[in-house]
């Protein structure tokens, strides 16, 4: 069950449970590392053997609420059968709830959150009002977001989502209001845990899905081809900071922001590939 992923929510997870704390580190949201703890707590040295089960409830869970919308959606059960049919099939969910990686939860809670999206919309479409539904959506983004950093976005679509219905059912001022409700369930979280990071670690913690995924990731492929070596030896040699453009950017700024600035510079070198 172990990914190059793991150490880091395995370290977390050991710090909560030893020192109630989440740790000197914020390239992970506090989420999955807490359901690791209470593994821990439960199962002690097996705490895996907990673990996969609780990620197989999730993924069946996840499969029922793909039924779900689909049933909503198109109002036949026979479609909502194919899709749970194809989604349980799903050879990355099957192989994935065995690892420990935050896939298999935060998956699920973003198709709830899709649900009740979606009952909120079909609510607007018959003239009445689900409130309770949009402020349930915007709850598992909130949980999403804890599990995995890289949901932060996620959030976003919901806001534009709930702008594109106030258009077409012109419901204008009762979609504000929810809108007003959803940024402060949605960002007072997200904001508490950013100040966090930037007091301890000097960074908000979600700049990783760019600073590191996106630039990183991406300007190794072409930093490869410019060296001549291959993708992980060029990952390797950004991620080590033995890049000495690099090194030189460390010096007059943070860590994050001089990964950001030269994974785009080597990415915008040769962008075409």
């Amino acid at each position: 069950g172990v990914e190059p992923d793991t150490e880091s929510y395995l370290f977390s997870a050991v710090l909560m449970k030893t020192n109630f704390r989440f740790g000197e580190t914020a390239f992970r949201t506090p989420g999955y590392p807490f359901i690791l703890m209470i593994t821990m707590f439960l199962f002690g040295e097996n705490y895996y053997y907990g673990l996969v089960p609780i990620q197989i409830l999730f993924n069946v869970v996840a499969i029922y609420f793909v039924y779900k919308c689909c049933v909503l959606l198109t109002q036949k059960k026979q479609v909502g059968y194919v899709a749970a049919a194809i989604a349980s099939l799903n050879f990355l969910d099957i192989s994935y709830c065995y690892k420990i990686l935050t896939d298999s939860i935060a998956q699920t809670c973003t198709i709830i959150s899709i649900y009740f999206f979606l009952v909120y919309l079909n609510s607007l479409k018959n003239g009445e009002k689900e409130n309770k539904s949009i402020l349930l959506a915007s709850v598992f983004l909130v949980f999403a977001v804890f599990i995995r950093p890289a949901s932060v976005y996620l959030p976003l679509a919901l806001m534009a989502g709930l702008i594109f219905a106030a258009i077409v059912y012109k419901r204008y001022k009762s979609i504000l209001l929810i809108i007003l409700s959803i940024t402060l369930i949605v960002n007072t979280p997200v904001m508490l845990w950013s100040k966090r990071n930037e007091k301890v670690v000097g960074f908000d913690g979600f700049s990783t899905v760019s600073s590191v995924n996106l630039y990183t990731y991406n300007a190794a492929a072409v930093h490869a081809k410019q060296r001549d070596v291959s993708y992980y030896d060029a990952l390797a040699e950004l991620q080590s900071e033995e890049d000495p453009i690099l090194q030189d950017y460390m010096k007059t700024m943070s860590k994050y922001d001089a990964y950001s600035r030269r994974g785009l510079e080597i990415i915008t070198s040769d962008f075409s590939y």
